[in-house]
């Protein structure tokens, strides 16, 4: 489960990267 929630929070720090790139 552990392995599960890091993957998740990897997904949102690529999304907020993302969303900083768009925003720029």
């Amino acid at each position: 489960e552990n392995k599960v929630i890091k993957e998740g929070q990897n997904l949102k720090k690529i999304l907020m990267k993302k969303d900083v790139i768009y925003k720029n």
